[in-house]
């Protein structure tokens, strides 16, 4: 009897039912991920916040060299690189549906570069050629992270014995000719494009065109599931994009993905503000919103210190009804999520329903502010990550109120 059909249907099934254990155990991962980086990131704002103000109060005092100063300065870099791991754990989860903002994709490899360094062997040379003054784009940042971090670990095992791995990025205006020749799904004009390069064995001329086909892969049985590429295909053209790939065996890939840029110039938030922004200071009432007790009364004292007055509350229903009791407010800071029935976007919307165009700043202990389409929140609102530099966020508040009174 020949059972060969059987047979493999059954291994078909068996490698389906492992695939879907596989994207259930990648949900778990990112779920608890996430969860775990947004209270990790909350007790960071506190340490952080409460640091900069002992550091405030210390500097007058002691000498600049007091080894005082500098166990209070080395929390503050602790904390830095707390909120920094946390950011790539939730980048290489991947965790949320696509939640495009304005970013930059140079920042984003340059927020990889600390990742890169525990992920790639001592053998493997990373090299970075960005393009200055690039033109800004409209991704998830999170996915276009884990992205680039699988292109780079495929890049990586492409050069068992080592070799160069480089990240690009560059501008170029396509023409019709040239979008022919990429993608049926791109449109004449201006493009950036993120390229990563390796010197490793190279891809078959055979296997090109099914490079890209989930499952697919040219690894080792149990090196691979042949879900990562495909995962980055079905991310750049969801965004709208197009990948492209260029292999020669023996010398090495490039993978280039195009992602149109956007026309309009916008203004964007700096985590390091410039000196006009940090002394363009002003008393302002600020309504402040947040669950988590230990933030909230570090956000009292450090707004406090900058001279505004503060009314707070634990959540967003006790902050409209303060609001509703004195709408005599300038500003909002709102945390995202919160118990209760207005989350921080819900509180953003029913203010600017009581008063347009309400100044709001929004702040999350995740990567991304989860936004969704039809979201209150507009591509100037100011979104923070805790945990906030002081500078920052003083910043952050004087850019909002600069805004509102250009109207």
């Amino acid at each position: 009897m020949d059972v060969t059909d059987q047979r493999l249907k059954e291994l078909e099934f068996e490698r389906q039912a492992d695939v879907m254990r596989q994207a259930q155990k990648q949900e778990s991962i990112g779920q608890l991920t996430g969860g775990m980086a947004h209270d990790f990131n909350n007790m960071l704002a506190v340490i952080r916040g409460n640091m900069e103000m002992l550091q405030e109060d210390l500097e007058p005092e002691l000498d600049a060299d007091d080894e005082r100063l500098e166990f209070v300065r080395g929390s503050i870099r602790a904390a830095e690189q707390g909120n920094d791991l946390t950011k790539k754990m939730l980048s290489f989860a991947r965790r949320a549906r696509l939640n495009p903002e304005t970013i930059n994709l140079n920042d984003v490899l340059r927020e990889l570069e600390g990742w890169s360094g525990r992920t790639l062997p001592a053998t493997i040379r990373v090299t970075k050629e960005l393009t200055p003054g690039l033109p800004l784009v409209r991704l998830d940042r999170s996915s276009t992270a884990s992205a680039v971090l699988n292109l780079m670990v495929n890049a990586r095992d492409a050069m068992a014995d080592g070799g160069t791995l480089t990240l690009a990025t560059r501008n170029q205006t396509l023409t019709a000719e040239d979008c022919a020749a990429i993608s049926d799904r791109l449109t004449p004009g201006r493009y950036v494009v993120l390229s990563v390069t390796d010197t490793g064995q190279g891809i078959r001329e055979e296997d090109l065109s099914k490079i890209c086909e989930p499952f697919y892969t040219t690894k080792a049985p149990g090196a691979g599931s042949g879900l990562g590429l495909s995962m980055v295909y079905g991310f750049v053209a969801q965004s709208g994009g197009a990948l492209e790939i260029q292999s020669c065996v023996g010398t090495g890939t490039t993978i280039n993905l195009y992602f149109q840029a956007l026309d309009i110039e916008r203004t964007t938030f700096s985590q390091h503000p410039t000196q006009d922004e940090r002394v363009a200071r002003t008393q302002y009432h600020i309504l402040l919103a947040e669950d988590h007790e230990d933030v909230r009364r570090m956000l009292e004292r450090s707004l406090s210190r900058m001279g505004h007055k503060v009314t707070s509350a634990e959540n967003g229903d006790k902050a409209l009804a303060l609001f509703d009791a004195d709408p005599q407010v300038d500003l909002l800071l709102t945390d995202i999520v919160m118990p209760g029935r207005l989350q921080g976007t819900d509180l953003v919307k029913a203010l600017r329903e009581r008063r347009t165009n309400f100044p709001a700043i929004v702040m999350t202990g995740y990567t991304d502010v989860p936004l969704h389409e039809g979201s209150v929140l507009n591509t100037d609102d100011i979104r923070l990550s805790k945990p906030v530099a002081r500078a920052s966020l003083e910043a952050a508040i004087a850019i909002t109120m600069k805004r509102i009174r250009s109207f």
